[in-house]
């Protein structure tokens, strides 16, 4: 019997959602929409094996009924919050949810306007008469269901902005700050491009290269077909040059193009015409 298959195991931990809902009295076109939405849109985004969603109506506790409600959203692992008709209630409960640093992911109906103090919210828009848009709904919400569920501690909201500037409001030094936050902020965008000294590329790296190549074509270790490899459809114009000019430089129209030439007249004997000025000390062009 496997783990999965064990009837002593407890079973998974589901997430605590609390459904804030403008929620209308029984028979009315309020209470049937937003029936509806719990149904069709909720509670099909969030299925019964994964979430517990419950909503205000269906808390059948004696006794006053707004701080259980309170006290819900404040317990819950996500509040979700429908924003349709601008609903007084819905609005103080979001209220409690943002102060208290609660993961809350925002609705509302698509032909409405968002409500200016949410207005930079990300919000979950659905319809209930188009079936698309309410399938789209369903994923999205979903979404960011478990978005808002594995980052609670980076979700923003207009109170945890207004707190971080108290914060620097209160600081005993504000521009310093204010440029430390700006540092670790570049650090977590700009790549990482930097190495170490000892392996960054310099020129005297370029020279050595060239140097071990003239070398070689001295000890007539390439061939012509050897050097004409060197260039390539990624080489540059400059360095194309420079291949041809070392193919200049070292073959004669001699029958052994890569003979050593004889010494000029007058040259001392044993005179290396390698270590003539100039030669192997020009700067390759790349």
């Amino acid at each position: 019997m496997t783990q999965d298959e064990d009837p002593w195991a407890a079973p998974p931990q589901k997430h605590q959602v609390f459904f804030i809902s403008p929620i209308g009295e029984d028979g009315s076109e309020a209470r049937k929409a937003a029936d509806q939405t719990l149904r069709h849109l909720v509670r099909k985004a969030l299925p019964e094996a994964q979430y517990t969603v419950e909503r205000a109506d269906e808390d059948k506790h004696p006794g006053a009924i707004t701080p259980r409600i309170l006290g819900k959203i404040i317990d819950a692992d996500v509040v979700l919050a429908d924003l349709s008709g601008f609903n007084p209630n819905v609005f103080y409960e979001l209220a409690v949810a943002h102060g208290h640093h609660k993961p809350v992911v925002h609705m509302q109906r698509s032909d409405e306007r968002p409500a200016f103090d949410v207005k930079d919210m990300r919000i979950v828009r659905y319809q209930l008469s188009d079936p698309d848009k309410l399938e789209a709904a369903v994923t999205e919400l979903r979404g960011q269901t478990s978005l808002a569920l594995s980052s609670s501690d980076v979700i923003e909201t207009p109170l945890t902005a207004t707190g971080k500037f108290q914060a620097l409001d209160q600081s005993a030094d504000p521009q310093a700050e204010v440029a430390e936050r700006l540092a670790a902020i570049e650090q977590r965008l700009t790549p990482q491009r930097s190495a170490p000294a000892s392996r960054v590329r310099s020129v005297d790296d370029t020279f050595a290269v060239a140097r071990w190549v003239e070398a070689q074509l001295k000890e007539k270790a390439f061939t012509r077909e050897d050097i004409a490899t060197l260039k390539s459809a990624d080489t540059s114009a400059w360095f194309d040059d420079w291949v041809d000019g070392l193919v200049e430089r070292f073959a004669t129209e001699e029958s052994d193009p890569w003979k050593s030439p004889a010494p000029s007249a007058g040259a001392p004997a044993g005179t290396d015409p390698w270590d003539a000025p100039g030669v192997g000390t020009e700067e390759p062009p790349f």
